[in-house]
């Protein structure tokens, strides 16, 4: 299917017209197969491609493990307790997996995509959990290109000092700069004091040609596809590290390489897709080792 959908369709294949027949048809049978294999509180398949892509997502058994892994690295990595007040930017997979460990009503989170937020705000076991889900109505060219709002400017609607824990999955790797400077901003505003903030990026500073390739230079970020550039973004250590800096948080973790770079390296790695950072607001946390 994987292969197919590159050879004859562009674009993101869940956004194709000529597949939401096909997708249709899978989520009947997904949805019993889920059922069986106890994994029918999960969304169902033509959800779950919206965030984590068609390759093996039959069934929900991966979703449900890459939501798992994530919720591993909150607690390894950046300190996860049930008691922790959790937001989630680019929401999806990892909610179901910390139901499983936070307290009801510690979790909110955030997405673009419209559908996978109904389908989060309609879950029974979300709304067991008094967990939030809102809508960044921020325009995006691959995944909502009729958004309102533009990222450089974004206000995120939360009170300051509010939230232990921010993390994203997979989010900055899509966006440019300027919408990552703004970001960081607004997730140091929300951050409580010594508060952490967990993402997965790739890394420019080991080598930019495993899993993915990054032809492209920009200095200090390089892309994989010059003409559609949010369709992968890679960023020099430095920027994340001095742009943090600006707005008071610095490294809570050193930097854990994923899988992607085939290079050996003598630096922590993570059984994980892209590298994973971890950034503390000011405060009295000295780097974990």
């Amino acid at each position: 299917m994987k292969k197919f959908i590159k050879k004859y369709f562009k674009g993101i294949s869940w956004q194709n017209q000529y597949f939401s027949v096909i997708f249709y048809i899978i989520d009947i049978a997904d949805g019993i197969v889920r059922k069986i294999n106890g994994l029918g509180e999960l969304p169902k398949y033509s959800i779950r491609i919206r965030s984590v892509g068609i390759e093996s997502q039959f069934g929900g058994k991966v979703f449900a493990e890459l939501g798992a892994v994530t919720a591993d690295l909150l607690k390894d990595h950046a300190r996860l307790e049930p008691e922790s007040k959790i937001l989630e930017i680019g929401c999806g997979r990892t909610a179901f997996a910390l139901s499983k460990v936070l307290n009801d009503g510690n979790y909110i989170g955030m997405d673009i995509n419209k559908k996978s937020l109904e389908s989060c705000n309609t879950n029974p076991l979300f709304k067991k959990k008094n967990y939030k889900f809102d809508l960044i109505d921020i325009i995006n060219p691959l995944y909502n290109p009729n958004g309102q709002l533009d990222a450089k400017n974004y206000k995120f609607p939360y009170p300051d000092e509010s939230v232990d824990i921010i993390f994203m999955i997979s989010v900055y790797t899509h966006m440019l700069p300027e919408e990552i400077q703004a970001y960081n901003r607004e997730i140091s505003r929300l951050l409580k004091p010594n508060g952490r903030c967990l993402f997965s990026t790739f890394i420019m500073d080991y080598g930019h040609t495993g899993g993915i390739d990054f032809p492209y230079d920009h200095g200090f970020y390089r892309l994989h596809q010059e003409k559609n550039p949010e369709k992968a973004v890679g960023y020099n250590q430095k920027f994340l590290v001095d742009d943090f800096a600006s707005v008071g948080m610095k490294l809570f973790k050193e930097p854990m390489l994923g899988i992607w770079h085939k290079e050996e390296i003598d630096t922590p790695r993570v059984d994980f897709g892209q590298d994973v950072v971890v950034f503390a607001k000011n405060g009295k946390l000295s780097i974990d080792k």
